[in-house]
């Protein structure tokens, strides 16, 4: 998400001096220095946006119900955040399709649960019982695997174990530390082309169409020309040298469209959460 808040701070460098009011979800810095990212930000904005009379304003959001309730009363033309957060606190009517990162092939990232062939695991159904590694960070991985096992055995018996990043759960689970991880497709293909081994001891047991990238959407209403001339410079970035070289540095290698309908697989497994917990 650090990446989708300095994209936009470098397409706003180029654009007409009309303030864009951009809102960022803050629990994406667990990892980093809420402070010194905002310091960041702000060296960022003065270099990029000098001599073009662009005025870029962020707001930093701990509560993104405060968010939804900040765009209800149109405080906010842009915004992203973590595709749960956008079902539990926003009317999603009122978004409208944006961009975010993606790759170039144009395979979506998504969520997958991986297993150790050595324990003879090949279902949800079989993780009754066992650990399974979730990102910290991941809270719709954390629901969609608890919902699954329990739909499938009717049993919350699992537990689930935590760790700082996706990576590092997948290579807990090739050390037979935990029985699975719920990870992208994206992180179990880095790792097996950084160690080969990994195909022979692990394996895919399911799949989702949910995405596991941040999402970034405009205000329903907001300036049609503004939005159209945003997303057609996000979807060029990477055409020219600069641009390319951007992308390198935030790990990213293209912008992609983001789309409200995205968020449907994530609304689906929410409410199935709820309808357990006896809450709708």
């Amino acid at each position: 998400m650090i990446r989708f808040m300095l994209l936009v701070l470098i397409l706003g460098s180029t654009l007409f001096a009309k303030t864009i009011h951009v809102a960022y979800d803050a629990s994406s810095m667990n990892s980093f220095s809420k402070k010194d990212m905002m310091i960041a930000t702000e060296i960022w904005v003065k270099e990029l946006i000098k001599d073009t009379g662009y005025d870029l304003e962020f707001t930093y959001y701990d509560d993104m119900s405060k968010m939804a309730e900040d765009l209800d009363a149109g405080k906010v033309d842009l915004m992203t955040g973590f595709g749960l957060s956008f079902i539990k606190y926003f009317d999603l009517s009122k978004l409208d399709n944006a961009f975010g990162v993606g790759t170039k092939d144009g395979l979506k990232e998504v969520f997958i649960v991986v297993a150790s062939k050595e324990k003879g695991i090949s279902s949800i159904a079989d993780l009754k019982g066992k650990s399974v590694g979730v990102n910290i960070d991941d809270e719709v991985a954390k629901l969609y695997i608890q919902t699954k096992v329990y739909e499938l055995t009717n049993t919350q018996d699992i537990k689930i174990v935590e760790f700082k990043s996706r990576q590092r759960a997948l290579l807990k689970l090739f050390f037979s530390k935990v029985d699975a991880v719920v990870t992208t497709n994206k992180s179990f293909e880095l790792l097996k082309e950084l160690n080969p081994q990994v195909s022979k001891k692990l394996q895919i047991i399911d799949t989702t169409n949910i995405q596991a990238t941040s999402f970034g959407f405009f205000r329903k209403g907001f300036d049609e020309v503004a939005k159209q001339e945003i997303s057609d410079m996000a979807m060029k970035l990477g055409n020219d040298l600069y641009g390319k070289q951007l992308l390198m540095i935030y790990k990213t290698e293209a912008i992609v469209d983001t789309k409200v309908e995205y968020l449907d697989p994530i609304k689906d497994i929410y409410e199935r959460s709820l309808k357990i917990k006896g809450l709708k």
